[in-house]
């Protein structure tokens, strides 16, 4: 009887011990992956981890760091165009080999800079053809609250006919003495 007892004893520490084993095994790699994912939720990228198992838990840490990276990368892809459009080169781009979402992201932040960026040029077009003298061209139509650009384009161009015609009158008038 007492050896069944002692059985039952060491089965069960043995059974209480490998559940701790398991259990490390487990919410081990579950923490850091839970820890990893919160701190990207606050927008900290700096976080990394490293699978050191093949299993779910591992997979699931090796899926947060590729999830980290991927951000990471796109984090410093849009602080490079940033940089690069307030100094050397306001034609750069986001990469848009990005997978998934990431590259929609690219190329939607990439058409709204550089549809803002093609009204300018146009804008400045229009101003250099004024400076010449040459007021024939409208500025582009832009809709909503980008219209401000061609409605100070008009603007500027109405007043400009004004002085003009003021100026034919007076020399008109100089003419006649």
């Amino acid at each position: 009887m007492i050896a069944i007892i002692g059985c039952i004893v060491l089965l069960s520490l043995v059974a209480a011990a490998l559940a701790t084993v398991i259990s490390r095994a487990v919410t081990g790699p579950l923490g850091k992956a839970v820890h990893a994912i919160q701190a990207v939720a606050r927008g900290d990228l700096s976080v990394s981890t490293q699978a050191t198992s093949k299993d779910e838990a591992g997979k699931m840490l090796a899926a947060t760091a590729e999830m980290t990276a991927m951000l990471r990368r796109f984090s410093e892809q849009t602080q490079l165009m940033a940089q690069m459009h307030a100094g050397p080169d306001i034609s750069h781009r986001i990469p848009e080999d990005f997978p998934g979402v990431y590259g929609q992201l690219a190329g939607g932040i990439n058409t709204v800079i550089f549809e803002h960026l093609d009204a300018i040029r146009d804008a400045i077009d229009v101003l250099n053809q004024y400076a010449i003298g040459n007021l024939a061209p409208d500025a582009r139509r832009l809709p909503g609250s980008r219209a401000i650009l061609h409605e100070s384009m008009d603007a500027a161009k109405a007043s400009l006919l004004a002085i003009n015609t003021q100026i034919q009158q007076l020399a008109e008038a100089a003419a006649a003495g």
